[in-house]
């Protein structure tokens, strides 16, 4: 017996890939601004973590490569450009990854995957990233418990609601992916 999805009907239907990319930039955008509004609310979160390691690793490693990417904007984790242009193109890809390998719309409700994968890239961020900038586990070393919180906060917020806008845009009967209640019963 096949499932399936029980919810409200949208009124945008979007084939798979555009709404995943539709609905990857809006959760990057709520990440981005609960990030960069968070010194609103006396939270120092940081962000562009990732963005410094390359950075440090094509330093070290690969230093022909600074030309391409100074011309793109990345060499430069603190200008608002090369900060946005990272973060849209590192988030769209988890949420690729996401929706191609952690989201089923047949078989589970997206508030559990979401939240599920939501640890993954926080995980990679706490465990790898941040100390291999000298800043401990979730970047304690820098950050209070309060911002470190908070950023585990942003980034869930990311991908849960990414999760969400994409089962809104996307319509698995339309697109033939879970058969219509007609074909079940």
């Amino acid at each position: 017996m096949a499932h399936h999805v029980n919810r409200r009907s949208s009124p945008v239907f979007l084939p798979t890939f555009p709404a995943m990319l539709l609905a990857g930039i809006i959760g990057i955008s709520v990440n981005t601004i609960m990030l960069k509004g968070a010194p609103l609310l006396h939270l120092h979160p940081g962000s562009g973590g990732l963005m410094q390691l390359l950075l440090r690793c094509v330093q070290r490693w690969a230093p022909e490569l600074l030309p391409v990417m100074h011309r793109v904007g990345l060499t430069e984790p603190s200008s608002l450009p090369g900060y946005l242009w990272f973060h849209y193109v590192t988030g769209l890809g988890m949420i690729i990854l996401y929706f191609t390998v952690g989201f089923d719309p047949c078989r589970r409700q997206y508030w559990r995957s979401a939240s599920l994968f939501s640890l993954f890239p926080w995980l990679i961020n706490s465990a790898v990233v941040l100390p291999l900038l000298g800043q401990g586990f979730a970047g304690l070393y820098r950050l209070r418990w309060q911002d470190a919180l908070f950023f585990f906060i942003a980034n869930w917020a990311f991908v849960f609601i990414s999760a969400f806008c994409y089962s809104f845009f996307h319509s698995p009967e339309k697109d033939g992916t879970v058969e219509s209640r007609e074909q079940t019963l």
